[in-house]
């Protein structure tokens, strides 16, 4: 009998840009205890996997999943830089389904990304029907893409898109159509067809649209800093 939907949370302890910062705090909270608590919140999930190769991280993720999570302590096979979460996230579900385990649907949720709500989670799950293979989080491109170029040997600019509309003069980027760039807080799909093709970008997924302001990525000191600054501006409940 196959469950619904597990969540799967990787936390590597190894970061070359910004060390240790899964455990990182942010308003004196371990940045995975975010992750952890919306999903937890969110009420979408029959399991939610942390998995991670840190002893640190693992104690951290125990503290904050209140016996509502399962760690997973992960192999040195799948522990180095180079390997990606969906392979690892396809790895455990395998080993799950070998076990007779199985889930109709897979989450990815990155702890990167602090701000991701409980609801955000809850409306990409009604998103995803027989229609679609999979449903990805967005916040709005702050880049138009007519309005990229690059440059060629010769030093000339050449655009990224074949006849952009720039080259044609048409430059109000407000009279472009509303685009949207992956912001990394929710990666959801089918679970057969994500063990198929081993990707969340199928051919044929929806979009989620976040607000900028939850859709903080923290890969590098600095986007902590900023993480901060959102939190005080945005999200801070105010005291009585």
């Amino acid at each position: 009998m196959k469950n619904n939907t597990i969540a799967f949370i990787p936390a590597r302890g190894g970061s070359k840009r910004f060390p240790r910062k899964n455990v990182a705090l942010l308003n004196d909270k371990p940045l995975i205890a975010w992750t952890i608590e919306s999903a937890i919140e969110s009420g979408a999930f029959e399991k939610i996997v942390v998995s991670s190769d840190d002893l640190e991280i693992l104690e951290a993720a125990e503290k904050y999943g209140r016996d509502k999570i399962v760690l997973h302590q992960r192999s040195e096979a799948f522990s180095g830089d180079t390997v990606t979460a969906p392979e690892v996230l396809g790895h455990l579900l395998r080993e799950l389904a070998a076990q007779g385990e199985e889930y109709q649907r897979c989450c990815l949720l990155l702890p990167t990304c602090p701000f991701r709500s409980a609801e955000d989670i809850v409306k990409a799950q009604a998103l995803l029907n027989a229609q679609v293979d999979s449903v990805i989080s967005m916040k709005p491109s702050p880049v138009v893409a007519d309005f990229i170029f690059q440059e060629g040997n010769d030093g000339v600019a050449h655009p990224l898109l074949e006849d952009t509309r720039v080259i044609q003069g048409k430059t109000r980027s407000q009279d472009y159509p509303d685009m949207y760039y992956p912001n990394g807080a929710i990666y959801l799909a089918w679970t057969e067809t994500f063990l198929k093709e081993n990707r969340f970008y199928s051919r044929n997924f929806k979009i989620l649209p976040m607000p900028e302001f939850r859709s903080v990525d923290i890969d590098i000191e600095e986007d902590l800093i900023y993480a901060h600054a959102i939190y005080e501006h945005f999200l801070k409940t105010p005291q009585a």
